[in-house]
């Protein structure tokens, strides 16, 4: 085929290099003509390109899943995994920035992409530009373009449940470090929009916000005292605060106002005490508070915290003010309140050398504490969590060395302990040595309890299980506290079962009517055991578990009201809230904001107050948190003012708070004067208010703690207001002193006074610290007389009872009133002249004209008087310099700097002298002539002065000014005309007075002077050359004969007889022929005719 298509396109193409000359070309064309079919050829059985045969989402999808985070791209052949060409621009480009796109497999590509709602997208998978797509053989894909629509999200969007300050909050501390969001979902903790600009965002731009835990963002913040503040969670532009699904929170701004500046108050008698008493307990400071969300409920307290991830398993057991807190962390440890869990003392270790322990239990047996644990020692040469116990019969102060409860061939976990009068009864739960979690001996999983929420949930093993499915066996073992001798009965058991996992309810609780209760759960069967005989004997009970679901954790109090539960959803991995409930029918109570919960939460009662205490965490930060009921009501003490006679038009009230659980910075406080209505409870410890009118009157003030506690009866501080004075204010007070070009400047002010209109008062002014002025009732004042410089203005009010404000108010004024003498016509530098005019001006700083007595006096000379006028004319001055010197007086006397002008009397003539060198402009050939002047010192020894300029004139035409573009050099531009001989140029020389030289210069520029002789003498030569030669010419034609044609012949034979060799012997020797007429080819010549014109050649 190659051959035949090749000679089809031989006899097909023209090849113009088939010319003469052109056959290598031809064959070059040739070449590449063949190797273009043979190209073509090859083409034609290339495979084909490859194509994409699957999209998600595809080209035309609607409602598409805005959380959607990956496009999937299927091609019908392996690809080359380095090329990708993903093409599309501006908003409507779905791919996530910052993220490439992967492959799955040899044909299967997935491209990260970041959709938001109700959206058009568009992309195309290469196109004619970008072809990164290529199969293995570098062939690209052919482009695909995919269109497609998203919907709605599919749940509601996050929404902000709580926000401190909280929009529209006023007088809120300007010490405050940060702003706290909570949201009702986890969020994306890479992300946040906190927007906001200007003077009025409050975020500190030296620190970055950050996430506290899943739900709790904070933006730090720098504020200042009396400021209003704008600042929004999203905006409708800017939307990064997004759940893990991507989906945008709804925009929640923020605005709120700062009070004034907190002043530290004294600390009190009971409040040194109280600080005193924490150093001698080695009080450790909290870490965190969160306010709580429940009335009757104290702030949640973080009493530990770690970086890392911690489960903690606290127990809590509490005596009057006194409240034990255990919880292990590697080392079992023991936190101690002494005044109800306000404060807490450092940790106790009370594991000695154990190791590792796990799930504490405490409780209160009459006077004595006793804490119980699960620990890891060596059994058998076998590692085994076994049961220990400590206990402090001095409220905590020491503590015995630990004690092992039993000694069990099984895992022991769990422990609960129930005080009974004099003893206590301790149960826990056994399982086989061999059990594994996740396939691991527990041996080796050291960070897992049944306690426990996250880790290790529904994946217990026990290898061997008789019963098909059921992978856990429980034994329920108990033993008898003695705290007579401080001994533990022989363990009994009290119950086995079989289940698929680990009991997630493990309670004994009681005494309730002389029994108490055993309840757990068998996977979703609840399961209770009751005992009349103190624990001696147990028996199934079918009743009163309502309260308990195998999907919560839970801890159950009995008490002389009837049983207390605290509980969350057993919720792995999940934010939920802790739930309290006083009644088994009772309403539930949520004390916290959701977050993340690692263990069950326990339950203390101390007469009517209960303790609670848990872990959670976020990420890999872990803390214990605690809170209590409080129905104690906190306490103020007024602090200042101290006098009650008050004199200011406001009253600053402070005081000092305390509270049994609340810290002061959670209190909160409302006041009121008399019986007016009480004002909403704000953070700040003091309140400004404008003194009311004359009269007596009472202030009260209450505080609120945490839990709603409301002070009763309120703190007292009575006053009278008939000392007030008024309070002055200058309203046209400038930012900043100004500076004014006038000797007075006017005040406008007002007075407010408590019982009195501002147009009642009277008002005194000051100039600086001179006199008061005797009071008036205008409101407005004009101060005069004003020297220059910086000058204070104050005013005072007084009212009725002669209170006079002891504040003025004050604004500062700089006074600059300058007077200047200034030229209006300066005498010239230079001048010739005998009468000189001179005048001049006085001015002040304003610009304006004063009537000014003028003088003036000239070099040393004596002054001269000149009125009111400030002119006068110079007269008979000598050559030389002079100065001239002027200033004005003011009616005052106040008199103007002088000012001054030098000039030069100058009448002596300069002189000239211009030269012509026979030098040429380069365009238009025109004489250059050289101009140079002196004008000789006035004074003797003094320099020459500077020829100002020169003038021309050519011929009888007026004197005007020579152009010197190039320093001395002066181009005469003025043609010659043909029927001219030229001109001679007439310059002089003028100074700077205005002198000329009365005796010019002159240069001849005439033809004979233009050219140099040798320039005439060619020139003469060529014209006279060019005379001769046209003479000659003239001559010999003149001389030149027609040949003499005879009568008797005919005129051309007598013309054609004569030979060559009579033409030669008629020419003499030396000279030209010259032939007019043409050669006929015989060597002849044509002759003209007759009557042929001998010049017309």
């Amino acid at each position: 085929m190659n051959t035949n298509t090749m000679s089809f396109l031989r006899r097909r193409v023209y090849f113009p290099s088939q010319e003469p000359g052109g056959v290598r070309k031809g064959n070059f064309f040739r070449l590449l003509l063949a190797l273009a079919a043979v190209l073509t050829c090859a083409g034609l059985v290339t495979a084909a390109p490859p194509k994409v045969i699957e999209a998600t989402p595809d080209n035309g999808a609607t409602d598409v899943d805005p959380t959607l985070k990956e496009m999937r791209i299927v091609f019908d052949q392996d690809m080359n995994p380095r090329g990708v060409s993903v093409v599309g621009t501006g908003p409507t480009f779905p791919g996530a920035q910052g993220k490439m796109p992967k492959w799955q497999d040899a044909r299967t590509c997935l491209i990260p992409i970041q959709l938001g709602p109700n959206r058009e997208y568009k992309l195309s998978i290469n196109s004619e530009r970008f072809k990164g797509f290529q199969n293995t053989n570098g062939e690209p894909a052919e482009p695909y373009p995919i269109e497609f629509k998203t919907g709605d999200f599919k749940t509601p969007p996050p929404k902000v449940i709580q926000a401190i300050p909280d929009n529209g909050a006023t007088d809120v501390d300007p010490e405050l470090k940060e702003i706290r969001v909570v949201f009702d979902q986890d969020m994306n903790r890479n992300l946040f929009s906190w927007v906001g600009g200007g003077p009025t965002y409050p975020g500190d731009p030296k620190k970055r916000a950050r996430w506290l835990d899943a739900r709790t963002c904070v933006l730090p913040v720098a504020l200042k005292p009396n400021r209003e503040y704008w600042v929004s969670v999203n905006s409708d532009k800017f939307q990064n605060f997004q759940n893990t699904l991507g989906q945008p929170a709804v925009p929640y701004p923020i605005a709120f106002k700062t009070g004034a500046p907190r002043i530290q108050a004294p600390k009190t008698d009971a409040a040194l005490e109280s600080q005193e008493a924490a150093k001698a307990d080695s009080s450790l400071p909290l870490t965190t508070t969160i306010r709580g969300l429940e009335k009757g409920w104290s702030e949640e307290r973080r009493l530990v915290t770690s970086p890392t991830i911690q489960w903690y398993y606290p127990a809590v057991a509490a005596k009057g003010d006194l409240v034990f807190v255990a919880y292990a962390e590697e080392a079992l440890k023991m936190l101690i309140s002494r005044d109800g869990g306000k404060n807490w003392a450092e940790p106790v270790v009370l594991s000695g050398n154990l190791p590792v322990n796990f799930s504490p239990a405490v409780a209160i047996v009459k006077d004595e504490a006793l804490v119980v644990w699960s620990s890891i020692v060596e059994i058998n040469q076998t590692r085994a969590r076994q049961i220990f116990a400590s206990r402090s019969a001095d409220d905590g102060k020491t503590w015995t060395p630990p004690k092992q409860v039993a000694q069990s061939p099984n895992h022991c976990l769990s422990p609960r302990v129930l005080s009974l009068d004099n003893s206590a009864l301790l149960v826990w739960q056994e399982i086989p040595l061999e059990t594994t979690l996740g396939s691991v001996n527990l041996n080796e999983r050291t960070d897992w309890s049944p306690d426990s929420i996250q880790a290790g949930f529904g994946k217990i093993e026990l290898g061997g299980t008789q019963q098909s499915g059921l992978n856990v066996h429980v034994t329920v073992i108990s033993s008898f506290y003695n705290k007579a001798d401080n001994t533990f009965t022989p363990p009994r058991r009290i119950k086995e079962l079989f289940a698929a996992q680990m009991p997630s309810i493990f309670q004994v609780y009681g005494p309730e009517n002389g029994q108490i209760f055993l309840t757990l759960n068998k996977d979703t069967e609840i399961q209770t055991s009751i005992s009349a005989d103190q624990g001696q004997t147990w028996a199934e009970h079918f009743g009163g578990t309502q309260e308990f679901d195998s999907r919560m954790v839970i801890d159950v109090v009995s008490t002389p009201g009837g049983r207390r539960a605290v509980w969350s959803p057993r919720a792995p991995y999940q934010a939920v809230s802790i739930n309290f409930r006083e009644q088994l029918d009772g309403q539930t109570k949520s004390l916290t904001v959701p977050y993340y919960i690692r263990t069950t939460p326990r339950l203390a009662v101390s007469g009517d107050v209960y303790h609670i205490v848990w872990s959670a965490g976020e990420s890999e930060n872990s803390w214990i948190s605690y809170m209590r009921t409080d129905s104690v009501r906190p306490t103020t003490q007024i602090t200042a003012p101290a006098d009650p006679n008050v004199k200011e038009p406001q009253i600053r009230f402070t005081w000092t708070a305390n509270d049994n659980i609340s810290e002061n910075a959670q209190l909160t406080y409302s006041h009121t004067i008399n019986q007016n209505p009480w004002s909403p409870f704000a953070k700040e410890p003091f309140v400004v208010i404008e003194t009311p009118p004359d009269g007596e009157y009472t202030f009260r003030i209450r505080a609120m703690d945490v839990a709603g506690n409301i002070q009763e009866p309120p703190s007292e501080f009575k006053f009278n207001t008939f000392q007030a004075a008024p309070d002055t204010q200058i309203l046209n007070k400038p930012d900043a002193p100004p500076t004014i070009n006038k000797r007075s400047y006017s005040i406008e002010f007002t007075g407010k006074d408590n019982t009195q209109k501002p147009e009642e008062l009277q008002y005194s002014v000051q100039l600086d610290n001179g006199e008061w002025s005797a009071f008036f009732s205008e409101r407005t004042y004009e101060f005069t007389n004003l020297a220059n410089g910086e000058h204070t203005l104050r005013v005072r009010a007084r009212d009725g009872r002669e209170n006079i404000d002891a504040t003025p108010d004050e604004i500062k004024v700089i006074v600059k009133v300058g007077l200047e003498a200034r030229f209006v016509q300066r005498p010239p530098d230079y001048t010739n002249l005998e009468d000189i005019p001179v005048s001049w001006e006085g001015l002040d700083d304003t610009g304006a004209r004063v009537a000014f007595n003028f003088f003036s006096k000239i070099d040393d000379g004596a002054p001269q008087a000149h009125g009111t006028e400030g002119k006068t004319v110079l007269k008979n001055l000598e050559e030389g310099k002079h100065t001239i010197t002027i200033w004005a007086v003011d009616p005052a006397g106040n008199k103007t700097p002088e000012e001054t002008a030098v000039f030069t009397v100058d009448r002596t003539p300069p002189e000239t002298r211009a030269v012509f060198e026979y030098r040429w402009s380069e365009s238009g050939g025109y004489p250059i002539v050289t101009l140079e002047g002196t004008d000789p010192p006035i004074e003797e020894g003094g320099q020459p002065k500077p020829i100002r300029f020169f003038q021309y004139h050519l011929g009888d035409e007026r004197w005007q000014d020579a152009p010197l573009p190039a320093g001395k050099d002066w181009i005469v531009t003025k043609p010659l005309s043909f029927y001219s001989w030229g001109y001679i140029a007439t310059v002089r020389a003028v100074d700077p007075a205005g002198n000329f030289d009365p005796t010019p210069a002159m240069v001849n520029l005439t033809i004979l002077k233009r050219y140099t002789p040798l320039t005439l003498g060619i020139v003469g030569g060529v014209i006279g050359v060019i005379f001769l030669f046209l003479l000659i010419t003239l001559l010999r034609r003149r001389g030149s004969r027609r040949p003499v044609i005879p009568e008797t012949a005919g005129p051309l034979d007598a013309y054609s007889s004569r030979t060559s060799e009579d033409l030669e012997e008629t020419s003499s020797p030396g000279s030209s022929t010259y032939s007019f007429g043409g050669s006929n080819g015989n060597g002849e010549s044509n002759n003209r005719k007759k009557n042929d014109d001998p010049f017309d050649f």
